[in-house]
């Protein structure tokens, strides 16, 4: 956004891991609305500062990162949404795939025994590269412009 994109252009905008790392996530909302067409979506994914699981972390919650300028909640987000003339559509959790192998490794940071006995475990059944879904604290949010 803001290479002089054509009003009412685009049919669907996504913010995959985006507005947590930009300094005006307001400008970022208001440019979309103006680029998408009447009737189009915004979808946004984002770390949810106010789920259980970022709660029962406290300071050690997996998203607390210095990379990350804002942190937000299904309600902040949903109210910069409103605000900017968009109608919130959906809002859920969202639940992601990756491999139980990398699982393992990146549980390092919190529990090295688990991390160390998950990983040998994977790699002895060759279940490594095993597909997990599951849901760490993200959330995700559907708009769209009004027709």
């Amino acid at each position: 956004l803001g290479a002089n994109l054509p009003k009412d252009h685009y049919d669907v905008i996504t913010f995959w891991d985006v507005l947590e790392h930009v300094t005006d996530p307001k400008a970022y909302l208001k440019e979309a609305f103006r680029v998408l067409k009447p009737g189009g979506y915004l979808i946004i994914n984002f770390p949810d500062f106010g789920c259980p699981l970022a709660r029962l972390a406290g300071k050690r919650w997996w998203f607390l990162s210095p990379v990350h300028i804002y942190y937000f909640t299904r309600k902040t987000i949903g109210q910069f949404l409103t605000v900017q003339g968009f109608t919130i559509q959906k809002m859920e959790r969202h639940w992601q795939t990756l491999s139980l192998g990398y699982l393992f490794e990146r549980f390092d940071a919190y529990s090295k025994l688990i991390s160390k006995m998950g990983t040998a475990f994977t790699r002895r059944f060759h279940l490594s590269e095993l597909p997990i879904r599951y849901y760490a604290s993200q959330a995700l949010a559907i708009a769209k412009k009004p027709n």
